[in-house]
């Protein structure tokens, strides 16, 4: 079933194909043997609109903040090719703080779906291998 239509549907006001990247509209198009073009699959989204930055680091790095996919790889490129020094902050009250809650709302979460008997796929922490925790340790080290 072709989903050509889909691509004339507005949301909020502005047309579906509009909202695809550019860069990706092209990969939803199928070309039949007959060579006529139809959409047969939508993009997808987990919801992330977009991506947090250290403003300093890009200050400091004299790094221009990327407005598209192909900036993204490049600085990326760039980055991987001429890295830098990242120092590790101080874990304040408000890290610890705010790590609890998250802990807190997950095995909330977790116990709220084992009650209601749903399936849940569950993430189980087992203790640290010594020997691996060695291992690390002299690698840090050196």
């Amino acid at each position: 079933m072709a989903l050509d239509s889909w691509m004339e549907e507005e949301v909020d006001g502005v047309k579906f194909i509009d909202k695809v990247s550019p860069e990706y509209r092209k990969d939803l198009y199928f070309t039949t043997a007959k060579g006529e073009q139809h959409v047969y699959r939508l993009p997808w989204t987990n919801g992330i609109g977009g991506i947090y930055y250290n403003a300093k680091m890009f200050e400091t790095n004299h790094w221009k903040v990327p407005e598209t996919t192909a900036e993204l790889l490049a600085l990326v490129r760039d980055m991987m090719e001429n890295p830098v020094a990242v120092e590790l902050e101080e874990r304040r009250t408000a890290n610890r703080l705010i790590e609890e809650f998250m802990l807190v709302a997950n095995e909330t979460v977790a116990e709220h779906f084992f009650w209601l008997n749903y399936p849940f796929v569950y993430r189980i922490h087992e203790k640290p291998d010594p020997e691996k925790i060695m291992d690390l340790k002299t690698y840090l080290m050196n």
